[in-house]
């Protein structure tokens, strides 16, 4: 190791034998009997350089810096005077300006939003009619506290507002904050999953304390939205959990218990995807989240109200106006993101290719991205695509002789993202298949199978296709839905699916009758396919030239070359 030192007897050594001005300087040097064999590599413009050799194998010299001390140290002062800094560099960056508590109380508070004023009205949400009538109970409930109390009723500490992805939910939670003049603070579940033991069950503590604040500064109710509530209160024992998540879940329950609901109350709105047997019973009991509210896939009136309005702000045509109605009519399964986004497809794709303003073949491509894909410039062979149309005719001409209450919308056989075809049905009638029947279902299976029946039917056993393994895979699913869950088993009808334990003979026994309903679907896709073999060739034909068939073209084909059954 090597250490710089001054030693000023040397240094005044080596002053004395400095050259005089003029002279030149002396090269060489003769040492001191008396120095240490040690290398003295000095000049006057530079230290003495020493090499020091430590007596010991783990010797270290005093004059060593330990530098990770120093780091602890200071890592520990900086911690232990959080309280000095922290707040102020908070209040620089202009954060937190509600906040309240330890500076760790105002770490936590970081998932949370607070809105004072969401600017989102009841009007603003359309296509949840249903919704927005339990909803307005509460809205009515907040502004008029005095008449509900004369009946002795108390205002719900929670509402759980459940349904599909896009179908507005925070809209509605927004909704009522907005109407009633009330902060809105949000978060998410995911937001409680923290990596730290107690750290979620501190998040939710602070989430509540938080409110509490709100109220009694703001002198009035706190709304708290918690999106995507089942990540917090996943039922206590799941396999997905573990100790930290279930002492989260207790906490929430305890938080909800310590609601006042008196002077200025404190609502939770939490919005799941999940089903209801996924979450924790306490949490959606009497006194917490009690009152659900379904927040449905709009109707045919919600669709049309939905179209118009995001429509608005858009460059339609006039027959695209016009189109729209034929639109909400044809997408039942469309839920009010789903809208806006083909609006915004069709705009995106409108102004893309320069035109003017976005015409129904525009619209009818959005939905298709939007449900599919954007499509793929494949290189298929002459006999690879007959193939394809093959199969989605074989699907479609099941579908149109079995299945009584559905339509062939359309078939295609445009490459899209993984779909190298595709055939859409849909009910005849909305609202008219709310509960699905034994026949329906084996008629859904047999549909299915139509593709695989058709390929074999004209090009043989041996050339069938693996297209299938998909269609196969819902096969299966329905099969064993009608057998594990609707008791349709062949004998004694029962719910098989959460039945711990099961005997080897009765398993055996479940998986024949999955067969059984799987060789009956099987059995008469091929009877229809048969009988509509004239059927299944002009229609395959039709389609290779065509590439998509709409539901008029498809039935004129049917009235054309198809057979009574």
């Amino acid at each position: 190791m090597t250490l710089p030192i001054s030693t000023p007897s040397l240094y005044q050594n080596i002053q004395q034998r400095k050259p005089q001005e003029g002279k030149p300087a002396q090269t060489q040097q003769t040492p001191n009997e008396s120095t240490p064999p040690a290398v003295l590599n000095a000049s006057i413009a530079q230290p003495i350089q020493v090499q020091i050799v430590p007596s010991g194998r783990n010797a270290k010299s005093k004059s060593q810096v330990n530098w990770a001390a120093w780091a602890f140290l200071g890592a520990f002062v900086s911690i232990g005077t959080m309280g000095l800094w922290l707040p102020w560099v908070m209040k620089k960056l202009g954060k937190n300006k509600d906040s309240t508590g330890s500076p760790l109380d105002i770490l936590l508070q970081s998932p949370f939003q607070l809105i004072k004023e969401t600017g989102v009205k009841f009007s603003d949400v359309l296509g949840a009619d249903e919704a927005k009538k339990s909803m307005m109970d509460i809205l009515d409930f907040i502004k008029h506290p005095e008449k509900y109390k004369k009946q002795g009723a108390v205002m719900p500490k929670g509402v759980l507002l459940k349904g599909p992805p896009g179908t507005g939910k925070t809209m509605l939670a927004k909704a009522l904050a907005g109407e009633a003049g009330v902060p809105f603070l949000a978060t998410e579940g995911s937001n409680f999953n923290a990596l730290y033991q107690g750290m979620g069950a501190e998040r939710v503590r602070q989430l509540f304390k938080e409110a509490q604040h709100l109220s009694q500064k703001h002198k009035g109710p706190v709304i708290i939205y918690i999106d995507e509530i089942d990540a917090l209160i996943r039922a206590r024992g799941d396999k997905h959990n573990n100790s930290s998540t279930d002492e989260t879940v207790n906490q929430f329950l305890s938080c909800m218990d310590g609601i006042q609901t008196s002077e200025h109350p404190i609502i939770v709105i939490g919005s799941t995807n999940e089903d209801l047997k996924t979450l924790d019973d306490a949490a959606i009991r009497a006194g917490r989240l009690e009152r659900h509210v379904e927040v449905a896939l709009p109707d045919i009136k919600g669709r049309q109200a939905l179209f118009e309005h995001y429509g608005k702000k858009y460059n339609l045509s006039g027959a695209s106006k016009a189109y729209l109605n034929t639109l909400a009519k044809s997408s039942m399964s469309f839920s009010p993101a789903d809208i806006k986004n083909i609006l915004n497809e069709a705009a995106i794709l409108t102004a893309r290719d320069n035109h003017k303003s976005i015409t129904p073949a525009t619209l009818e491509e959005a939905v298709d991205r939007v449900l599919v894909g954007s499509k793929r410039d494949l290189k298929i062979s002459d006999s690879e695509k007959r193939r394809f149309a093959l199969h989605e005719i074989g699907h479609a001409i099941v579908g149109h002789f079995l299945k009584d209450d559905f339509e062939i919308k359309k078939v295609t056989i445009v490459s899209r993202s993984d779909a190298l075809g595709a055939t859409w049905s849909q009910p005849k009638k909305e609202n008219d298949l709310l509960l699905s029947t034994r026949k329906g279902l084996i008629d859904e299976i047999a549909g299915a199978f139509g593709g695989r029946i058709a390929e074999e039917i004209l090009l043989g056993a041996d050339n069938v296709s693996i297209g299938a393994h998909s269609d196969l895979d819902a096969i299966r699913k329905i099969a064993e839905h009608m057998v594990l869950d609707a008791g349709w088993s062949g004998f004694a009808p029962r719910n098989y699916r959460n039945s711990e334990h099961l005997s080897e003979h009765l398993k055996q026994r479940l998986e024949k009758a999955v067969d059984e309903i799987v060789s009956l679907g099987e059995a008469r896709a091929r009877k229809v396919l048969k009988k509509q073999s004239l059927l299944l060739d002009k229609a395959t034909e039709a389609l290779l030239k065509e590439e998509t068939l709409d539901a008029q073209a498809f039935k004129d084909l049917v009235k054309r070359y198809g057979v009574l059954m």
